[in-house]
Formats: structure tokens, sequence, C-alpha cells
């Protein structure tokens, strides 16, 4: 697991660091931790850390972009084209009035990657919530605040359980 956070911070707003690894909790640049959870330690994503294990215990996305980016090379940008069954546990949260990002895109990712992953994928729709509803204080983001330290904390307690056992 990740010791430092190595991923660009223009990326991702937060690191939190869970007892047993770490937890991306990210507000923007979900993509970037969906990658993380999905193509952990793939050499081709970290260059000049290629012997660093960049892999992470659990994902939180809010209004994440899950398609491709042209990023001008042929390597494959979308986190559904490295789905596999060790995906760490995810939580993704969606408005469902996005305009930045449409929530059809976010509903096949997670519809996609509940059937490929053998750990909890968390998908959650807001009804009439737009892209940016986590940027000003409102009932609806204490929920998912909420619902995030939940799911932080079930994470926390199935790793430093699976330390104790191993």
């Amino acid at each position: 697991m990740l010791p430092v956070a190595l991923i660009a911070a223009f990326f991702l707003t937060a690191f939190t660091a869970a007892r047993a690894g770490r937890l991306f909790r990210c507000v923007r640049g979900g993509h970037m931790a969906a990658m993380a959870a999905q193509a952990p330690n793939d050499p081709r994503f970290q260059p000049g850390f290629e012997r660093v294990d960049a892999s992470v215990c659990a994902v939180i996305c809010l209004n994440a972009y899950y398609g491709y980016l042209d990023n001008g090379k042929k390597l494959p940008s979308s986190p559904e084209a490295h789905l596999h069954p060790d995906t760490p546990p995810l939580f993704m949260a969606h408005g469902d009035n996005d305009t930045a990002v449409l929530i059809e895109g976010a509903r096949h990712f997670a519809e996609r990657l509940q059937h490929v992953s053998s750990n909890p994928v968390v998908y959650v729709e807001l009804a009439g919530a737009q892209h940016a509803f986590d940027l000003f204080h409102s009932l609806r983001f204490e929920t998912v605040v909420n619902a995030v330290e939940v799911f932080a904390a079930w994470v926390r307690s199935t790793q430093v359980g699976s330390q104790a056992t191993s």
C-alpha cells in the first residue's frame, strides 16, 4: 500500500490514511482514484515509481467520470478497461441531474464492476443533485458524508480484522 501519496494532488483533493492502508477520498479526480483501484502497480501508470506499491485498500468517488481520456497514447485510460476481481471496495456517489458528467457512465461502470469485483461496490444516485453538489453545505451532502464515514469505518474494521488473522 502507498506509504505516501504519490499520485498528484492536482487530481486528488485529499488522502485519508487508514490504519491498514490508504483510502483515497476524492471530490475531484475520481477518474484517477478509480484507476488507482483498477490498475494497481501497473508500471505504465507510475513511471519513475515502478517499484513502489501503489495499491489502495478502498476508493471513494463523488461525481466521477469513468470513461476514456484522449491522452494521445494507446494506453487504456478508462478504469473500465482494467476491471478485475480483486478491486478494492469502492464507494461511488453521483447526482442524477449532473450536466457536467452524465450519470449513465457512472451507472454503467458501477454495474460492470459489481459483476466483476469480489469486494463491495457501493453506488448511490442522489436525486436532483447537480455535479458540484458537494461544494456547499447541505443536508444532502451531510448524508453523503455520513455514508462515506460508515464506509470508511467498515473498510478500516475489515482491514484491521484481516491483518489480525493473517
